[in-house]
């Protein structure tokens, strides 16, 4: 049972043993839309597929734009970027820094570590948790733990609740 104390959401589904809890996912570079564990219908996505920098990141529905979209890209050393198909902007912290709350868009890409990421197995088989590479015990969250339309995405320290676990679909590849 996880209970996720800042968000006030408690999990009781129960967990599955996972080798490798906290190692690399070896995800393929590749397209994906990635699934909050919050809710099958909900997935990260671009507010209103905007183009713009500081394009907020939150969750919602499907849709037949291309919101929900992410690239994947391995750097190596267990780093990814994770860039906006509808932009081609990179999923950033909001500044250079990371603390609880840190809000999370999409830039520019400039190869700083706020826009890098450790994608990491978590404790429920193909999921896994997305941390910062400024500080890893902080991952991208689901303010609130609420599954509601629009609901922010933001940076929060790590406490394996389902705000904090995701699961990767992967897409076809749009420009082929």
């Amino acid at each position: 049972k996880l209970i996720n104390k800042a968000n006030g959401v408690e999990d009781e589904e129960e967990e599955e043993e996972v080798v490798g809890v906290g190692q690399d996912a070896q995800i393929a570079e590749g397209y994906y839309k990635i699934n909050t564990l919050l809710a099958d219908n909900r997935f990260l996505k671009i507010n209103n597929a905007t183009v713009d920098a500081g394009g907020n990141v939150q969750i919602g529905a499907a849709t037949a734009d291309t919101a929900d979209l992410f690239k994947i890209t391995p750097l190596g050393d267990g780093l990814y970027t994770i860039t906006a198909f509808c932009s081609n902007k990179a999923v950033s912290l909001n500044g250079t820094t990371v603390s609880n709350t840190v809000n999370v868009l999409q830039k520019d890409y400039t190869g700083d570590l706020s826009q890098k990421w450790y994608i990491q197995k978590a404790a429920t088989a193909g999921t896994v948790t997305i941390s910062s590479a400024v500080d890893p015990k902080f991952v991208l969250d689901v303010s609130g733990g609420v599954s509601s339309e629009g609901q922010n995405v933001w940076a929060y320290n790590s406490n394996k609740s389902k705000a904090q676990t995701w699961k990767f679909v992967t897409e076809s590849d749009p420009t082929a």
